[in-house]
């Protein structure tokens, strides 16, 4: 039986929660099995390494130490999906950037500090919207998993219609 070692490395607290209860949902169907201990890449001078690392060791910790060797170093592909689309205000400026604020908190939106961009957390994913603004129409570019993208931009589409009240463009 072929085994993968994967290796991810998280932002957060929330994001390694996140990959905590993926593994546990996944464990029976994909055979996950948690590495107990601690694991890390070793590139030059492994003999010597491994004869200091093992004199340092307990006898029964030594019986348990497995050591592999990659063959090939994969970065996995996901299906990423980006949908634009255009929403005309009947509202002023200032009231619609106000509904626009509204509409992304209702979504769970979070602002990243800084820039024009928000990021949500969905059940089927994260997704980044990048929104520009032309005088009264706001360009949306929503960016992620194909599945999350497609939910999360209808959503919010009909919330911005509603709330800004000049439908898609």
């Amino acid at each position: 039986m072929k085994r993968h070692l994967v290796c991810v490395d998280y932002e957060d607290e929330a994001e390694r929660k996140r990959i905590e209860y993926t593994l546990e949902k996944w464990k029976e169907s994909t055979g996950i099995e948690k590495i107990r201990g601690i694991a890390f890449f070793v590139e030059r001078n492994l003999a010597e390494f491994l004869d200091e690392l093992t004199s340092k060791m307990n006898p029964k910790s030594i019986e348990k130490l497995r050591v592999y060797t990659l063959i090939e170093e994969k970065t996995p592909e996901v299906e990423m999906k980006t949908v634009s689309f255009e929403v005309r205000s009947l509202e002023k400026p200032e009231i619609a950037k106000k509904l626009l604020e509204l509409a992304m908190a209702r979504n769970n939106a979070r602002i990243l500090p800084g820039t024009n961009k928000y990021f949500s957390l969905t059940r089927k994913g994260r997704v980044e919207i990048e929104i520009s603004d032309n005088g009264n129409k706001l360009h949306f570019r929503i960016t992620g998993n194909a599945e999350a993208v497609e939910r999360f931009s209808e959503k919010l589409k009909k919330d911005l219609e509603f709330f800004l009240g000049g439908g898609n463009v």
